[in-house]
């Protein structure tokens, strides 16, 4: 904060790092590797506040600076990787992602002892990748590697928290809720309420132990699970934020398993007007509401209305790259099969195979839906005709 090019403005944390990025890009140090140094702090600070355009932009700009020098400390290139690797994922491109973060361990295995590496954060965003476009196993394999490596080195806390509770939602996804369980208990024993940033990560093993109880179906637990945390979220961090919105959505899931269809939309909706207040897209959401229309209550004009409400607020997020808008592309068809409508049926089927192809081996029971369909719809229109 200048206060001869600052007076009489109010500043911002955001507004100091703009100040200090326009600075550095308009005036860079001689010294070629401070300059990569302070593009790596510029850019996790960014990436901190959301503002992933220019977090990306300054880790790019940190990695010119490395290929300047000879000199530098490779530990710079590894961490601006996994910068620039980390907007990537934001940005849902997945692939070139993981490019950076292979890019980064081979940094590591060449010219670093790999204890002195990030190889927790390498493997955790590999995870998440791997996770994201439906490689779950793959997934769960690179986190538990990267837990391996934070236990030989005698990592705990937070860093550690954060990798077990992805774990476990990993787990969780997959069904595997006794090992999800184990892990929760073991997060519990090493945190507590106490401190505001790791509550934030025993409220979120909690969140994975409700579902993991779902799973095991014992919902008088989970619910009453539900109703601890929602007290706890509200007192410690108000109810505009992420960990509440997660904990609505579960309980919506348990009102799903005993079948209490308006119950679960409520819930729902709730989510998404809170998502709304904090500009997050609600195209799944919708699509759940769209689910309890179909195989729920059975009125497919309204699941019809609500998949396609979920597709376009998909597309207009431009995260239409996953396997999740697949899905949603498929339960149209479905839902305009429903009211005998085939041409639409038929054309949200080959749209949604289109989608599967890159999810081939993840997916091998739905595309094969899908074929048969296709051919069955086909069929139908010859006959129609």
């Amino acid at each position: 904060a200048d206060p001869t090019r600052t007076f009489g403005e109010k500043l911002t944390i955001k507004k100091v790092m703009e100040d200090s990025y326009e600075r550095l890009k308009n005036k860079p140090l001689e010294d070629h590797s401070l300059n990569a140094e302070l593009y790596n702090t510029i850019s996790r600070a960014f990436y901190g506040m959301f503002a992933n355009d220019l977090a990306f932009e300054a880790a790019n700009k940190g990695l010119q600076e490395v290929e300047k020098s000879n000199d530098i400390d490779p530990l710079i290139k590894v961490k601006l990787l996994i910068d620039r690797a980390k907007t990537y994922f934001v940005q849902f491109d997945f692939q070139t992602s993981l490019n950076d973060l292979e890019n980064a361990l081979s940094v590591c295995k060449q010219n670093l002892q790999i204890n002195d590496c990030l190889i927790d954060e390498i493997y955790l965003y590999e995870a998440k990748n791997h996770f994201k476009i439906g490689n779950k196993v793959i997934a769960k394999d690179y986190i538990e590697e990267s837990l391996i490596w934070m236990k030989k080195n005698n990592i705990q806390g937070v860093r550690f928290a954060r990798n077990l509770v992805f774990l476990a939602s990993i787990q969780n996804d997959l069904k595997l809720a006794d090992d999800a369980l184990i892990n929760m208990a073991e997060l519990k024993s090493m945190i507590s309420l106490n401190v505001k940033e790791e509550s934030y990560y025993y409220i979120d093993g909690e969140i994975q132990t409700i579902y993991s109880l779902r799973t095991q179906k014992k919902n008088t637990e989970a619910i009453k699970k539900v109703e601890e945390l929602m007290a706890i979220i509200g007192n410690k961090f108000g109810k505009e934020n992420a960990l509440y919105i997660n904990v609505i959505f579960a309980r919506a899931l348990i009102h799903l398993d005993l079948k209490e269809y308006k119950n679960a939309i409520e819930k729902f909706n709730e989510v998404i007007e809170l998502k709304k207040k904090l500009n997050i897209n609600y195209a799944y959401e919708n699509n759940k509401i769209g689910n309890v229309y179909y195989y729920g209550i059975k009125d497919y004009t309204l699941a019809i209305k609500y998949y396609s409400e979920a597709i376009r607020l998909d597309r207009e997020n431009k995260s239409h790259t996953t396997s999740d808008s697949a899905f949603f592309v498929k339960n149209l068809g479905y839902a305009y099969y429903r009211v005998n409508n085939i041409k639409e049926a038929l054309k949200y089927f080959i749209e949604s195979r289109k989608m599967f192809t890159k999810y081939a081996n993840q997916f091998p029971d739905t595309i094969k839906k899908l074929d048969d369909g296709i051919d069955f719809l086909n069929q139908k229109l010859v006959e129609e005709n």
